[in-house]
């Protein structure tokens, strides 16, 4: 299953959402976030477990070639054409995003 990294990028606008826990009427714009990493998840499980597979992965052990930083509140991760901001605590689901 593909996956894609998605992090705010560094316009004023964009830094006004950075590290934002999630409120839904406080979601950046799809369009504030770049694509920073894309890869392919070899991790099984429901959902959520694979999230959290991604999460730990981009903190502990993040692939030499990424570039972003730590995975972190308001990161968006893409996977199986769904899109979940990263959270305090979990995932949420950003519907119509």
């Amino acid at each position: 299953m593909v996956y894609r990294i998605l992090q705010l990028g560094h316009s004023e606008e964009a830094c006004n959402y950075k590290f934002l826990p999630y409120r839904e009427d406080k979601v950046a714009k799809r369009s504030l976030y770049n694509v920073v990493y894309t890869g392919v998840v070899e991790h099984t499980g429901g959902m959520l477990d694979i999230l959290e597979h991604l999460f730990a992965k981009f903190n502990i052990s993040r692939p030499a070639d990424f570039k972003g930083h730590s995975l972190s509140v308001s990161d968006v991760i893409e996977l199986d054409g769904k899109c979940y901001y990263c959270d305090r605590i979990s995932f949420v689901e950003l519907k119509n995003w």
